[in-house]
């Protein structure tokens, strides 16, 4: 079987990691072009005889590939997806799409009308226990959804960590900080999960890093079924949380890391509450859920992407579906600047004209 032939675009941290999963894979892809605007960044073992580019259209106009994996700065992503999609390749883009959901609608029209296969990394999508969560949920087993609250603090980053690369913790070199690049992972959980929301009211700070950028985020969704969403993220806390807590009708589930905890109730709250006690006695059975074993990260995006190109296989993470976390992360943004609950589908024009103003603003402070 001949390999799908690959150019990465941005051969920085991520671009060099999809380097490393594509190499792995060896019956699938082959990596026949490299581009970045660092020379720096195309040197190295593993990134020799591959031709190199400085230039993302020289690479596009090359023929060498059928794919791209765009790992550019979030800005850049929607401008060089659409250039690829317009000269008839596939596309895997990096998490967000874009840095804001304008540019996103923008990228998702362009995309349709190529037809080609276009996916992101979201690759907490193909965590066993992330996947055990969606299922439960979808055969209803904890009843209607009463409340959910969703701590995501193992986003540790150094200040080196920002201070190495100068477009990170920048409005105009990211478009936010957490919301823009570690959480929009968590926040395509929620999509997955739950579906749509209504709206959110949320607050951004700025207090463990020395960045323009929010590295602290709180807010409070809610969904679309009438059920609130608290969500909480920062990059600055050790050991850090992954957790989320799910409670329904019919009992809770708890994920801690990769270990999930179902409790059932013999019960349903609604029976409970319809009941003549006045303090109900709750009966209820803690049990931790068996995750089965299964391989997980891009190196999994990346197959399923082989089979989607070669056979149709539908996406884990597709493109068309991974909006949601660049418009939360908006609305959060919003939310917090106007002191005020934000509806959706948000103006698009109130955020670019937002983050307009934080680039120009932070700007003239320099």
């Amino acid at each position: 079987m001949t390999p799908i032939r690959v150019g990465i675009i941005g051969t920085g941290i991520m671009g060099s990691n999809h380097l490393k999963h594509l190499k792995g894979q060896p019956e699938n892809f082959q990596v026949t072009a490299l581009c970045d605007i660092n020379p720096e960044n195309l040197k190295g073992e593993e990134k020799a005889g591959i031709p190199h580019f400085s230039d993302y259209r020289d690479l596009l106009d090359s023929g060498l590939c059928d794919i791209v994996a765009v790992a550019t700065p979030h800005p850049c992503h929607g401008e060089i997806s659409m250039a690829a999609f317009r000269k008839g390749l596939h596309v895997m883009c990096e998490k967000p799409l874009t840095d804001t959901i304008s540019k996103t609608d923008a990228l998702l029209a362009v995309a349709k009308e190529a037809g080609t296969v276009f996916s992101t990394n979201f690759s907490m999508r193909t965590t066993s226990v992330n996947i055990l969560i969606k299922q439960m949920l979808s055969e209803n087993a904890l009843g209607k959804i009463i409340r959910v609250d969703f701590v995501c603090t193992d986003w540790l980053r150094s200040q080196n960590y920002y201070d190495k690369q100068a477009w990170r913790g920048k409005w105009k070199g990211e478009g936010g900080g957490v919301l823009m690049n570690q959480a929009p992972h968590n926040l395509d959980l929620l999509h997955w999960w739950f579906g749509e929301m209504t709206s959110v009211r949320g607050t951004i700070g700025t207090r463990l890093h020395d960045i323009e950028t929010e590295d602290e985020v709180e807010a409070t969704f809610i969904n679309k079924a009438g059920f609130p969403i608290r969500f909480y993220a920062n990059t600055g806390e050790a050991p850090g949380i992954d957790r989320i807590e799910i409670v329904g009708d019919k009992g809770t589930l708890v994920r801690e890391g990769t270990k999930l905890t179902l409790t059932k109730l013999k019960e349903s709250v609604s029976e409970l509450i319809a009941g003549e006690a006045g303090f109900p006695k709750v009966e209820s059975e803690t049990t931790e859920v068996p995750i089965p074993e299964k391989l997980r990260g891009a190196g999994e995006i990346w197959k399923n992407i082989a089979a989607a190109i070669r056979n149709g296989e539908e996406l884990i993470a597709p493109g068309a579906d991974a909006w949601a976390a660049v418009e939360f992360a908006n609305a959060i943004t919003i939310s917090h600047f106007t002191n005020s609950e934000v509806k959706f589908p948000i103006d698009r024009k109130v955020y670019d004209k937002l983050l307009s103003e934080l680039i120009n603003k932070t700007k003239t402070l320099r």
